[in-house]
């Protein structure tokens, strides 16, 4: 492919998909009215689009949920992890204390 060709196919697809600046655009209008070569570019970029939007299928509504659903868990686990994590930091070194001060009285009833 030449260089002339790249650009042509790439304001062609930028022109189906409108990614292209108000200056681009008008470039592309003009080389369609003007250029045969953009215009077959045109043309092919246009049926290439067809051609994609029949192979796209949409999600069944059930698959739709179900990936919904294991997000939703997903991010509720890591959340509850998260808030576990931190009260668990914060209260186990207080009640780590407490518990050792047990301990250490069982332990020197025993002996």
């Amino acid at each position: 492919m030449t260089k002339p060709q790249e650009e042509y196919m790439d304001l062609a697809w930028g022109l189906l998909y409108d990614t292209l600046s108000p200056e681009e655009r008008a470039l592309a209008l003009r080389l369609a009215a003007s250029e045969p070569a953009f215009l077959e570019a045109l043309q092919l970029e246009l049926a290439l689009k067809k051609e994609l939007t029949k192979l796209k299928t949409p999600i069944p509504e059930g698959v739709k949920l179900r990936v919904y659903a294991k997000i939703r868990g997903t991010m509720g686990q890591a959340l509850y992890r998260a808030v576990l994590r931190t009260v668990l930091e914060t209260t186990m070194p207080k009640m780590l204390g407490w518990v050792m001060q047990i301990f250490e009285r069982s332990v020197f009833v025993s002996e």
